[in-house]
């Protein structure tokens, strides 16, 4: 009522009391106890909160699933019949981060912050294979990079400057991928890109010709694979571009957004905003699958695929699809 009295700055400043009044009441609420499994919008441990943002996701080699839960400032991990198992980041809290320019004030899965173990709107995460097992990094609107142990601590982490903008509501625009050949990681943010030893020792500087990219992998061969609308193209290690290897002569027409992943056989899955899978051998010189698996277009789409299970980060909540029983059902449907 008060802000409705008010004009100017003054109206503006009552109405950011009242966006923190409505999201202190969500906190003190309680969070729900009964979230599905595989997730659904929201802030409590497995929910997923993306405010219209790409959800990266990672599949752990025992089937485990990482998410960059980007509004919960956080990164979770699920089981592999997709029970919330545990999340990097503190408690809940109200919060207005959002890359860097802020959004109004919500109810965050954990609190947003700079301090270790904590995040500024996760950006991506990767997996990186150690002695005792599987780590994680993450890289966060803040170009924070973060490096974690199987165990879940805290090794190390460090900023990368960046000049480029980094924008809300485009898809996404920052990126981490571990090379395990070089055993470096590449962070993108932006046009930006640079390379990083695990002690954070920055080894590549380059700007990408053709800008931001939607996906980055690293192909099986150990060179990266970035996406830029309907095309696929590789850039070597030193940022050198050596040219498109897929296109919509090889994927079809009617998609504008596309994700890129390498599964357990290092085969190469591509997944269209259109719902449509192509799988194909770690060179990129054959087509080993080729299915429709949703008549329901896809927003932003982020992908995993383990055992030719695909999964599928959609609408705030995690697919799980059988791509290979799609192949046969489409197969029966034409007989």
């Amino acid at each position: 009522l008060a802000a409705l009295r008010l004009s100017g700055d003054r109206e503006k400043e009552m109405q950011e009391y009242v966006q923190y009044f409505y999201a202190y009441q969500d906190l003190i609420g309680g969070a729900r106890r009964n979230i599905r499994y595989w997730g659904e919008p929201g802030w409590e441990l497995g929910a997923i909160q993306s405010h219209g943002e790409p959800v990266p996701i990672e599949i752990g080699p025992e089937g485990s699933v990482y998410l960059a839960d980007i509004g919960n400032n956080r990164i979770q991990r699920f089981t592999v019949d997709g029970r919330p198992e545990r999340q990097w980041g503190p408690e809940p809290g109200i919060t207005s981060e959002w890359f860097d320019v802020g959004r109004p004030f919500y109810v965050s899965g954990a609190q947003a912050g700079d301090a270790p173990g904590q995040f500024v709107t996760p950006l991506d995460v990767d997996l990186i294979p150690m002695d005792d097992g599987t780590g994680f990094a993450a890289v966060d609107a803040l170009g924070r990079v973060q490096v974690f142990d199987p165990e879940g601590r805290g090794l190390i982490g460090w900023r990368m400057e960046f000049r480029s903008e980094v924008n809300a509501g485009v898809g996404g625009e920052g990126y981490i991928a571990y090379v395990p050949k070089k055993k470096r990681l590449y962070v993108v943010m932006g046009k930006d890109m640079a390379g990083f030893t695990l002690d954070g020792e920055e080894v590549v500087r380059t700007v990408l010709e053709e800008g931001a990219p939607n996906a980055v992998e690293v192909s099986p061969k150990g060179y990266l694979l970035m996406v830029y609308g309907r095309d696929v193209i590789r850039y070597d290690l030193d940022g050198f571009r050596y040219g498109e290897v897929l296109d919509s002569a090889d994927l079809g027409s009617g998609y504008e957004d596309m994700d890129i992943t390498v599964d357990e056989n290092k085969n190469i899955w591509l997944v269209t905003d259109t719902g449509w899978a192509y799988k194909y051998d770690k060179k990129l010189k054959k087509q080993l699958l080729k299915v429709r698996f949703s008549n329901i277009d896809l927003i932003h789409p982020r992908i995993g695929v383990f055992e030719n299970f695909i999964y599928v980060v959609d609408r705030d909540r995690v697919l799980r699809l059988d791509a290979e029983q799609a192949r046969l059902d489409a197969e029966e449907s034409e007989e």
